[in-house]
């Protein structure tokens, strides 16, 4: 679950420009600096971002982020019964996709249906794994 959640985390850290988010924090943290940390950070982290290449950074770690919130739900919601733990699944599935339409109007992103589709391909796919999984564990 870690491996995936931090795949899908490096595209943001590898940015030319920090998203809002971390932009916020990163001046609440360090103050000014942030922004010649940052610049620092950026001129090195380009031969990396160069080789991952522009589908790598920008849909690969939103599908890793799903494949990191199923995995978590599953973690956290092994003992509840199939009902419950499908509820949390959707809950979970529609929190990502709300979050991939919004990001645009909440200003570190902008909207890509691919994504979109892609998000929902694999938190699907590792929902339904799980489930599988645990099916298999209780007989």
């Amino acid at each position: 679950m870690a491996l995936p959640l931090s795949a899908g985390a490096l595209p943001y850290l590898l940015r030319a420009e920090p998203i809002a988010p971390i932009s916020g924090v990163g001046r609440l943290v360090a103050g000014e600096g942030f922004a010649a940390a940052w610049t620092w950070w950026s001129a090195r982290s380009l031969p990396l971002r160069l080789a991952l290449g522009p589908w790598l950074m920008g849909h690969a770690s939103d599908a890793a982020l799903a494949v990191a919130t199923a995995g978590f739900v599953d973690l956290a919601q092994t003992t509840a019964r199939r009902p419950e733990r499908l509820t949390w699944h959707a809950s979970a599935l529609a929190l990502l996709a709300g979050l991939e339409i919004a990001q645009g109007p909440l200003g570190f992103g902008t909207f890509d249906p691919q994504d979109l589709a892609l998000i929902a391909a694999a938190y699907v796919l590792v929902a339904m794994l799980c489930e599988r999984a645990n099916r298999a564990a209780r007989l």
